[in-house]
């Protein structure tokens, strides 16, 4: 633990006097802590470079950088100064690198995961970017080159194409990824590395240099300014995070007790997972002293024997009923008391009732009467007092160890449950721990578990059961909006609404009750308030996913424009399949639609459609397309390609402009 220990002395890490003071310090608790001694770590800085280095391999050379950048926060150190440690085998286009973006080569290039339509840049800004990014060379960053081309925030470049970062990642011939690290030999063949001062910047092999070699140890220049604190704080998390590397992502959560013992006295290894506490270092440590989780499949031993419960004093069938409790509670977990109090409530048997004793009538004042009453009152005193001694000893019974539980979690092969270790967060997360599953699907949008495993069948009957509830839904909306016309005060009737309750119980003799009084028959029949059915139909159908209307008594909505090709749906017939059409005309929540008929030789049939029963035409790339809003409202143009959430509309035949998709409608050419 010398100068370049990173941990003891005032050239290693700021905590202490000396070199020589921690040094002798480390000695001293070796000693008096004998067989069970703590090994301080020498240099945390060198075992956070290893660690992304082995990480990087176990991944297959790519990395997400929001994995490493909180445990360099956490420690302490200036993320320029891990890059350069990592520079000779990894490539990250950090905004602290010095390389950020590269150019593919045409190997590259065509494997782009998600490139840019190849005209969404003019011609001329395409070919500055690229002649600026190769004289740049190793010194290429982002915003260094967005300003060479003057792509501001309030450019004009950024108006038309976007952020420059985004255009950048979208580029074919560029590679620009901030998010992750790329070991650089996965990128060999794919960029064109450029030239250094230092040669040329891609995968070297060989030993390191005596530069590269200094990098990768701690010096001062690794220190954050930002992270300054408490001296012997930072030191302590330093060497705790230091231990757990050095144990490949684990330690033994005893090692850390008596590590913090030396190092900061004061601390207990809990206040380590106390969200929201000033020594909180639970967002990149993990440490499952009272949680059980489920493994994911890839890290559940299949040749690992399943524990008996009964060795352990729990019931038969402990394990199942602990998987589905921890499954139940999803990511989170279960805790040890909540799978305690579950076993103990499926152990506890149900209270018989409580016996009850006939008693004859025998009159009032007669002996006999009272004796028989008497002795059964006794009996039913003896009962509940023998019922109560078995609940006692069944809920003896059904009492669990905790101990016992706590080794019983710790042997099924499902269920992860170490409280005596503690490991980093990624690890376990990344190749331990069960995913959280996917958020449900909305109410008329497809289940990603369904798709392969569902029959044409029962996907049939799924939209006919959807068509039917349209169905049911427009008849309760017609009919709950006939109000009864009444004076101010009186009493409003929503008729075709199910009844909240039974009917209402009849009078009991004597009494009268409030439904027994009824209209006189002279009162004139109430006046119902006339209604749009159609209206009424759209408005119950844009509650359904996926459809666009516009409001109830308003006009048509905006993509229901002359020429717009949409399909014409059954709503309530959900095998018949959609037609294809065009609109001719919109009047009100009504479209004239000319409907191409199947098998006709292209004969049309023109028919008054209601709005809630069009869709308009998903756009496709190729398609001829209508601006429904902006500044190009009521332009034609082509669209030659997607761009995230948006679509490429080449107008005329040199302007290229990136257009929100719901600002778009197919027009009919493309399918008439």
């Amino acid at each position: 633990a010398g100068a370049a220990g990173g941990g003891f002395g005032a050239e290693g890490g700021g905590f202490g006097t000396s070199a020589a003071t921690g040094a002798e310090a480390e000695g001293a608790d070796v000693s008096a802590a004998g067989p069970g001694a703590v090994s301080f770590v020498a240099d945390p800085f060198a075992e956070l470079v290893l660690m992304v280095l082995a990480w990087l391999q176990q991944a297959d050379g790519i990395l997400r950088g929001d994995v490493i950048l909180p445990i360099i926060k956490a420690m302490g150190f200036r993320t320029r100064a891990v890059i350069n440690a990592l520079a000779r085998e990894v490539f990250w286009s950090h905004n602290e690198a010095e390389c950020q973006v590269l150019l593919r080569t045409s190997g590259g290039a065509a494997q782009h995961p998600k490139p840019l339509p190849a005209v969404y840049l003019h011609k001329q800004v395409h070919m500055d970017l690229l002649t600026n990014v190769k004289h740049m060379g190793s010194k290429s960053k982002a915003d260094q080159l967005a300003g060479k081309l003057g792509w501001g925030t309030k450019s004009e470049l950024r108006r038309v194409y976007g952020a420059f970062r985004i255009v950048l990642m979208g580029l074919r011939e560029v590679f620009f990824d901030p998010d992750r690290l790329y070991l650089k030999t996965m990128l060999e063949g794919l960029v064109e590395w450029p030239v250094s001062h230092h040669g040329r910047i891609g995968p070297h092999g060989g030993a390191l240099t005596a530069e590269e070699e200094a990098l990768r140890h701690w010096t001062k220049a690794a220190d954050d300014p930002k992270a300054a604190g408490d001296p012997q704080w930072l030191h302590a998390k330093r060497q705790v995070m230091g231990q757990v590397m050095r144990g490949g992502g684990r330690c033994e959560s005893g090692v850390l007790r008596r590590l913090l013992q030396l190092v900061l006295p004061e601390a207990e290894l809990e206040a380590l997972f106390e969200p929201g506490a000033p020594n909180d270092l639970s967002a990149v440590l993990f440490w499952g002293r009272r949680q059980v989780h489920m493994r994911c499949a890839s890290a559940v031993d299949p040749q690992a024997p399943q524990p008996a419960a009964e060795d352990y004093g729990l019931p038969a069938g402990a394990a199942t009923l602990l998987g589905m409790q921890v499954r139940m509670r999803g990511a989170i977990g279960a805790s040890v008391e909540e799978l305690r109090a579950a076993l103990e409530d499926a152990g506890r048997p149900e209270a018989p009732p409580p016996p009850t004793a006939a008693v004859g009538d025998e009159g009032p004042g007669r002996p006999e009467g009272e004796a028989a009453a008497r002795g059964a009152d006794v009996d039913v005193a003896a009962a509940a007092a023998t019922a109560a001694g078995g609940e006692e000893d069944s809920a003896a019974a059904s009492m669990v160890d905790e101990a016992r539980l706590c080794l019983f979690l710790q042997q099924v092969p499902e269920l992860f449950f170490m409280p005596e270790a503690v490991f980093l967060r990624h690890i376990v997360e990344s190749a331990i721990l069960q995913p959280p599953p996917p958020p449900a699907a909305l109410p008329g949008e497809p289940s990603a578990e369904a798709g392969e495993g569902t029959s044409a069948a029962d996907a049939a009957d799924d939209a006919q059961g959807q068509g039917d509830d349209v169905e049911a839904t427009l008849a309760a909306l017609a009919e709950s909006m006939m109000m009864v016309d009444k004076p101010s005060g009186a009493q409003v009737a929503l008729q075709g609404l199910p009844a909240l309750a039974g009917p209402a119980p009849e009078a009991a003799d004597g009494f009268f009750s409030f439904t027994q009084f009824g209209p006189s028959a002279a009162e004139p029949s109430a006046k119902r308030r006339r209604i749009d059915t159609a209206a009424a139909a759209a408005a119950a159908v844009a509650m359904q996913p996926g459809v666009a209307v516009a409001s109830w008594g308003g006009d048509a909505a905006s993509w229901a424009t002359e020429g717009a090709a949409v399909l014409v749906r059954n709503l309530l017939q959900a095998d018949v399949p959609d037609v294809e059409g065009t609109v001719v005309r919109a009047t009100g929540s009504t479209c004239t639609v000319r409907i191409h008929i199947a098998g006709g030789g292209g004969a049309t049939v023109e028919r008054d459609v209601p709005l809630p029963s069009l869709v308009p035409v998903a756009p496709t790339v190729g398609a001829t397309v209508k601006v429904l809003v902006g500044d190009r409202q009521g332009c034609l143009g082509e669209l030659v390609g997607l761009a995230g959430d948006k679509g490429v509309v080449q107008i005329g035949r040199m302007f290229y402009e990136p257009l929100p998709m719901s600002h778009l409608v197919v027009m009919a050419a493309v399918v008439e």
